[in-house]
């Protein structure tokens, strides 16, 4: 490899070892949702853009929304995102859509009806994945209900 000389460092000898197994590079996945810089900087350069949706669920404190309100927000994001697209001259659908939401999977709130309606509808919006962070997945309760979702979702 040869040297790298930035502002902020300087390497004589870097590694990259082991390589990358994606060329030219792996891929860059931008977590963001500015709409002016942020979005832009997807539009030019991510291969993956990545956003946190709240939850209904009230002890998430600040992540404690409506998902009514997030698929509007998130309509309005996409909208932003392919314009921005659009001026940079790349296609929207070269980036790969994926969504971080929390959520407490019991049978009586968040079950498996609850999270594969919110997959369908993130589905339509454009998402092709969605990773979900499940507190109590240390309980069995979880695992059970996840182990009924998985078969309905690889019909999206």
């Amino acid at each position: 490899m040869e040297p790298y000389n930035g502002k902020y460092y300087q390497l004589a000898e870097p590694i990259n070892y082991p390589p990358p197994l994606s060329q030219p590079h792996p891929p860059i996945l931008i977590g963001a949702f500015g709409e002016k810089k942020m979005l832009r900087l997807i539009a030019k350069y991510a291969d993956v853009w990545n956003y946190v949706i709240g939850s209904p669920v009230e002890e998430f404190g600040v992540l404690n929304r409506k998902l009514e309100e997030e698929f509007e927000y998130l309509r309005r994001k996409l909208a932003v995102l392919r314009q921005h697209c659009n001026d940079v001259g790349r296609s929207f659908d070269e980036i790969e859509k994926t969504v971080v939401i929390y959520t407490k999977l019991t049978p009586d709130a968040q079950n498996e009806n609850y999270v594969i309606d919110l997959c369908y509808e993130l589905a339509k919006l454009g998402f092709q994945q969605v990773i979900f962070d499940i507190p109590n997945v240390s309980e069995i309760t979880p695992l059970k209900i996840l182990g009924k979702i998985i078969p309905y979702l690889y019909k999206l």
